[in-house]
Parts: structure tokens; C-alpha cells; sequence
């Protein structure tokens, strides 16, 4: 019967043992999984960040895109004022030069005019003092 106690209790110290081991590996997959949930967490926070960075990111190349836009559409218009820019100077030219070429001729006529109104009065003085 001694032999009997013996046993039962080597049984029950190895099953003292086995509990042991059994709530030491719970107190480490309790642990692991408190763990495991923080990891979740952290993805999840990551994720959230990683999707505002892409909203970000899409938001920063419409912007990109409309400031090409801009860009040409402005370097379009420069080139077009640009444009119609030399073409009032041509025409501002062009009424520079009839302008010079018209005040010349009035000059010229207005000039031959007193000459021939002075030949006249020279003229006639002459021909009254003879």
C-alpha cells in the first residue's frame, strides 16, 4: 500500500509538474497574444497612415498635373500676347513710317510755298521799283 502512496503521489507531483508547465505555456501564449494584439493595432495605425499618405500623394499629383496645366496654358498665352505684341509694333512701324513720309511731303510743300509766295513778293518788288 506504501508502494501504492508512493506512486499516487510521484503522480500527483507530476501532475503538479504538468500543471506547471501547462499554465507557465497559457501565461505564454496570454502574453503572446496580448502581443500579437498590439502588433494588430500597430498594423492597423500603419495601414491608416499608409492610406493618407496615398490620398496625400493622389492629391499632390492632381495638383502637379493642374500646375503643368497652368503652365502651358500661361506659356500659351504669353507666346499668343507676344505674338499679337510684335504684331501692333509692325503696324505702330508701319504708321511711324506713313507719318514721317506724310509730315516730309507737307514740309516739302509747305516749304516750295514760301519760296514761290517770296519769288513772287521779290518779284513784284522789283518790278514795282523799276
Amino acid at each position: 500500500s506504501s508502494k501504492w502512496g508512493r506512486e499516487v503521489e510521484d503522480l500527483r507531483d507530476a501532475f503538479a509538474q504538468r500543471q506547471l508547465v501547462v499554465e507557465e505555456r497559457l501565461t505564454v501564449c496570454e502574453d503572446g497574444n496580448v502581443r500579437l494584439k498590439g502588433a494588430e493595432e500597430r498594423l492597423r495605425s500603419a495601414y491608416m497612415d499608409l492610406e493618407q499618405l496615398r490620398v496625400a500623394h493622389d492629391q499632390l499629383a492632381d495638383d502637379h498635373r493642374n500646375t503643368k496645366d497652368a503652365v502651358s496654358s500661361n506659356s500659351d498665352t504669353l507666346r499668343e500676347v507676344g505674338r499679337e505684341a510684335r504684331e501692333a509694333n509692325a503696324r505702330l512701324d508701319t504708321s511711324i513710317a506713313e507719318l514721317r513720309s506724310e509730315t516730309q511731303k507737307a514740309t516739302e510743300r509747305a516749304v516750295t510755298g514760301m519760296r514761290d509766295k517770296v519769288t513772287t513778293e521779290v518779284n513784284t518788288t522789283i518790278a514795282g521799283l523799276k
